[in-house]
């Protein structure tokens, strides 16, 4: 479904329409896009990694399989980043695995927060029962700042870090991973409170 996030930010289902703004959020800070996907192949042309990635994702964001968005700015009638959730968790212990990325001239502006309190409210009504899964790369320093936030705002383990070893572009790096336990909707965003 559309989400609305704030006044001038809203999140669509992702589609194939979302490609020029992704490709110009890819081109402002590709290291950023390989950190947010680390399925992309530096070494290949990107465009058509994007637009394979968007047919693929489509259908299955439509059949509420993952739930996939672009990040729509109202101001710039465009793509700015992507927010998910989708069941390719790393451990055993989560259902969901969110993960986001904003355009590097949005950022610091509140929208990956709103973006994530968007997602995590919707997802808490659509699957209550969800633990979700949070994976940073702790040299990611707003990443692990945006992480954190999350946690709190969202009561979740922000005890002993499990940490994991991934492979990025074939390279082993130490993420450290968390988890929203299920109903974990703060009051301060569930219906009817201000």
């Amino acid at each position: 479904p559309r989400l609305e996030v704030g006044e001038n930010v809203h999140l669509l289902p992702i589609s194939l329409d979302a490609i020029d703004g992704l490709m110009d959020t890819y081109n402002e800070a590709p290291e950023e896009a390989f950190e947010a996907m680390p399925w992309i192949e530096p070494w290949r042309e990107i465009r058509p990694q994007m637009i394979s990635f968007l047919l693929e994702t489509t259908p299955l964001s439509d059949l509420g399989d993952i739930h996939h968005w672009s990040i729509e700015h109202r101001e710039a009638s465009t793509s700015i980043g992507l927010i998910g959730a989708d069941h390719m968790t790393n451990t055993p212990d989560g259902d969901y695995n969110l993960g986001y990325w904003v355009r590097s001239h949005h950022q610091r502006r509140g929208i990956a927060h709103a973006c994530i309190d968007a997602v995590l409210r919707w997802l808490s009504h659509y699957e209550p029962e969800a633990v979700v899964e949070v994976t940073v790369d702790p040299a990611n320093t707003a990443g692990m700042a945006t992480c954190r936030s999350m946690l709190r705002r969202w009561r979740g383990d922000t005890g002993p870090d499990n940490v994991l070893r991934l492979k990025v572009r074939g390279a082993e790096i130490l993420h450290h991973n968390y988890l929203l336990p299920p109903s974990c909707v703060p009051s301060k965003f569930k219906e009817g409170s201000g």
